[in-house]
């Protein structure tokens, strides 16, 4: 199984265990979309996200974003700024979201649970578990590869003697 065939499977098994639960009655019409909305407005602002356009640029890159707030944040990394910090450990991050995960790494939660049967593995953060498949996937590969060489073996050791390529031809005549 290619790299890349992999990291599909990964993020298949991955995208079907965590999806996340549709509350709202408002489903966006995009072709293989699907999220759901609680209200109009916040459905409007989804579909930006199709549209393609980003009419808010950086000033010192250039890079494009759909939302205004979405630019200023991204103008920490020019500034370095870093106005979050963790309580317990003084680390300092540029984005909310990122001292969330952070906090984490301080508390004994594992809400990511694997998937596979018979695992009772359990991480603090998706990418350890999505980590965590792809050891699965490649390694169930591996059995699976070994498994049919194995058969293969068994079967050519198996085959009646009829179909034993012949070598010595002494025995047979001509007439």
């Amino acid at each position: 199984m290619q790299s890349n065939d992999i990291q599909s499977t990964v993020n298949s098994i991955f995208t079907s265990c965590f999806q996340e639960i549709k509350h709202g009655n408002l489903i966006c019409p995009h072709p293989g979309c699907g999220k759901s909305f609680n209200t109009k407005k916040c459905l409007s602002v989804h579909m930006q996200t199709h549209s393609g356009k980003k009419p808010f640029s950086c000033n010192i890159c250039g890079m494009k974003f759909l939302r205004k707030h979405d630019c200023n944040v991204h103008m920490r990394v020019h500034t370095g700024e870093k106005p979050y910090e963790c309580l317990i450990c003084h680390k300092h991050f540029a984005r909310h979201s990122d001292l969330k995960v952070h906090e984490k790494v301080h508390s004994d939660e594992k809400p990511f649970q694997c998937p596979f049967v018979g695992c009772c593995k359990a991480f603090k953060r998706k990418h350890d578990l999505k980590k965590h498949i792809t050891f699965h996937v490649k390694h169930s590969v591996k059995e699976y590869s070994e498994v049919i060489e194995k058969s293969e073996e068994l079967y050519h050791q198996q085959l009646p003697s009829a179909f034993t390529p012949v070598t010595d031809f002494s025995l047979y005549s001509v007439y």
